[in-house]
């Protein structure tokens, strides 16, 4: 499945990375953050599984088509 491109503004940009680096946020939510700054730099699904090791069905977990 073709996704299309993620967009993110500064401030968004900025709550993501907030959210990547916070000591107090399920890990379930890092990924999710982690995975959508990778979308919008342009990494592929595969790309983004291989680097986070996620395989199967977790690796499509937060990035879903606009």
């Amino acid at each position: 499945m073709v996704r299309g491109k993620i967009t993110l503004d500064t401030a968004e940009r900025h709550e993501l990375q907030h959210r990547m680096r916070a000591t107090t946020i399920a890990v379930r939510d890092r990924q999710r953050a982690e995975i959508i700054l990778l979308r919008a730099k342009g990494l592929t699904q595969g790309q983004i599984a291989a680097r986070l090791g996620m395989y199967g069905r977790r690796r499509t977990v937060g990035v879903s088509a606009s």
